[in-house]
């Protein structure tokens, strides 16, 4: 907000803008008691948050930095509140329907302002979904990765040396399986026991 307030040309775009929006009210009601810039901060930050008009008033009244933002002189209006109906009434015209324009101006300035010596800037996005079996892991997790490959490596080296007391290693994990199942319910569970 700060470098679109120093840069006057997109500044005067913005004027532009805010004010062929205010064309179509009458004179004597158009923006009652905020400046162009005074509408336009609230309106990008009732769009960006999501916010309803109350919650708009009150941060717009109360929080000290919007007030600076906007333009309201901390010295003489510190405690000047702007009604709810006057912002509802200005920073209702700025909708989504109605900000491509203003986006565009804001955007190629942020790409002027960021990338100078760039001309073009080219982009391509490609989004895929992939099943994948990756779990982040717990202490349930780990301890049960760990048995796994400890009775697999053990089944192989009893396989090698011959060794009988290995051979019902498939059983083994089955138990192991299901006490770390019973380990995630107990931990999953809401019940006192």
């Amino acid at each position: 907000m700060q470098e679109i307030y120093r840069n006057k040309a997109l500044l005067s775009r913005i004027e532009i803008f805010l004010n062929s929006l205010f064309e179509d009210k009458s004179k004597d009601k158009s923006h009652l008691g905020m400046d162009l810039w005074g509408v336009f901060i609230p309106g990008m930050l009732r769009l960006g948050r999501n916010w309803d008009f109350d919650r708009l008033k009150s941060f717009y009244d109360n929080h000290r930095k919007v007030r600076e933002i906007a333009g309201v002189d901390l010295f003489y209006d510190a405690e000047m509140a702007t009604g709810r109906q006057a912002i509802h009434d200005n920073v209702s015209l700025l909708t989504p329907n109605v900000l491509p324009e203003l986006n565009k101006s804001i955007v190629d300035f942020s790409h002027e302002h960021l990338f100078p010596s760039t001309n073009d800037l080219v982009t391509r996005c490609d989004s895929f979904v992939f099943l994948t079996n990756v779990h982040f892991p717990t202490d349930f997790n780990l301890l049960l990765d760990c048995l796994r490959k400890i009775i697999n490596i053990c089944a192989l080296l009893a396989k090698d040396h011959k060794l009988r007391a290995w051979r019902e290693h498939e059983s083994l994990w089955d138990k192991v399986r299901r006490c770390y199942n019973t380990l995630c319910k107990m931990r999953n569970s809401n019940s006192q026991k």
